[in-house]
């Protein structure tokens, strides 16, 4: 195993000057506010667990919703609410509702139920804590899958995390009691019944999990209270590549998709890490609160969207960070617009061209453009 130490040798602060990043919203998002998200040709709007969607195909209200989702490419929403008795609905991008399926057997007050919808329509439930049901894009029931670590003492709900295709799914068991000790599960799903084991800990949670977005490698973080946060990268068919440790409170990480480069973000500090050598490039430190950062190869750049959280997914005060390892520079600048986001997850950051990125998974699409 790799420990790593952080070497700060950037530092943002006020001296910082905000022309040398420019932000700008795009495309059909570029006007949303904080409630409203698009979707391909539509737009959803969420008011607490209520959602409004409306698109070519007309607007239609979505009251009494347990959970939703967004597919990775924005190309339809899934819904789970309660309509007479317990209903999972699809709509595509024009705002149309093309599934309406009834979630026999499921509890409708289960406050575990959840639902992750792929780019061809596909869907996965989530019920009573560690059950999925796999639904093929004409909403036909496929097979079920249980998740549960058999643990007497029992567990939080299981989760999932996939590629936007979903052919690479992660099922994992975040926290897994054994009696005075708390561990952690997580597998790849082959198919029916078919597992491939990627972590299992009895002294170890999993706080983070995340498939690449072409589904080539999965990036688990876990933690045990005195202890260095723990990353493991492998790929798709749970072959270890990379496990290392380092003493920040890791929020998250972002793999490049060719798993080059691995950035370590915290709170207050990002990392990054190359992985055929095991040399830091850079690290840096914030006076703002981290939300999400990657480093961007083509630029030589850490890009960084800042701010703090609230419980409505929305960031206050939020900022662009870039920092440029080669020039060994800074810049930053805040965003005048509201932000937020619905899964953390959907957040990416990726290379527009000189100098150019694009922030995708939030209420608007972001055009960053920056000058060293």
């Amino acid at each position: 195993m790799k420990y790593l130490f952080l070497i700060p040798f950037f530092l943002c602060s006020s001296a910082v000057t905000a022309q040398n990043v420019q932000v700008t919203s795009t495309g059909s998002s570029a006007e949303n506010n904080a409630q409203t998200f698009t979707f391909d040709r539509s737009n959803l709007q969420v008011r607490g667990n209520n959602l409004a969607v409306s698109g070519p195909a007309g607007q239609i209200n979505i009251p009494n919703v347990n959970s939703f989702e967004i597919s990775g490419e924005g190309k339809f929403l899934g819904a789970i609410l309660i309509e007479n008795d317990l209903r999972a609905w699809l709509f595509d991008g024009l705002g149309k509702k093309v599934q309406d399926v009834k979630l026999d057997y499921f509890d409708p007050f289960d406050e575990t139920l959840k639902i992750k919808v792929y780019n061809d329509g596909r869907f996965t439930t989530r019920d009573n804590v560690a059950n999925f049901s796999f639904f093929d894009s004409n909403g036909s029931l496929k097979y079920n899958v249980s998740n549960s670590s058999g643990s007497p003492d029992g567990e939080v709900a299981s989760g999932i995390a996939t590629d936007p295709t979903g052919n690479t799914i992660l099922l994992y068991n975040p926290r897994i009691n054994y009696g005075n000790e708390e561990g952690s599960r997580a597998r790849i799903l082959k198919g029916e019944g078919d597992f491939k084991k990627l972590h299992t800990s009895r002294e170890r949670t999993i706080k983070y999990a995340k498939v690449s977005s072409r589904g080539s490698y999965v990036t688990v973080i876990t933690e045990r209270a005195g202890t260095d946060d723990e990353v493991i990268i492998t790929d798709r068919h749970g072959n270890e590549i990379e496990k290392l440790s380092t003493d920040m409170e890791l929020r998250g990480a972002t793999l490049t998709e060719d798993a080059r480069y691995l950035t370590l973000y915290s709170s207050g500090r990002a990392q990054v890490h190359r992985l055929k050598d095991g040399e830091v490039l850079g690290s840096t430190s914030f006076t703002s609160t981290v939300a999400y950062a990657s480093y961007i190869p083509e630029g030589q750049q850490i890009v960084a969207l800042c701010g703090t959280l609230d419980n409505n997914r929305q960031i206050q005060n939020p900022e662009i960070h870039a920092i440029h390892l080669g020039e060994r520079s800074i810049a930053r600048t805040e965003v005048a617009f509201p932000l937020s986001f619905l899964d953390h997850n959907r957040l990416d950051i990726s290379h527009a061209g000189n100098n150019q990125f694009r922030i995708t998974g939030l209420n608007r699409e972001l055009h960053i453009q920056t000058q060293f």
